[in-house]
């Protein structure tokens, strides 16, 4: 039990791109709307901001997992350790 080591697993290139691109998505978002609802509604408009963009980067998310079904979930059943 405490001699054997895991593996080190490093995500997998499909995951990778997925997460890059999430990344760059929300990193735009959020200073879009950041600046845009500051404007017109101060401190609550960038509250408003961080919620749309969890809001758009769930759905981007959502779209991702339901078009790639097959692949994500064997990819996941790669990685459990046993």
């Amino acid at each position: 039990m405490y001699g054997k080591s895991q593996p080190v697993r490093l995500p997998s290139t499909s995951r990778f791109s997925l997460l890059s691109g999430l990344f760059g998505l929300s990193l735009l978002l959020t200073l879009v709307l950041d600046v845009m609802f500051m404007r017109w509604w101060g401190v609550v408009g960038i509250a408003l901001a961080g919620f749309g963009t969890r809001l758009v980067s769930s759905l981007y998310l959502s779209c991702k997992f339901s078009s790639g079904g097959a692949a994500f979930t064997s990819a996941a059943r790669n990685d459990r350790v046993s």
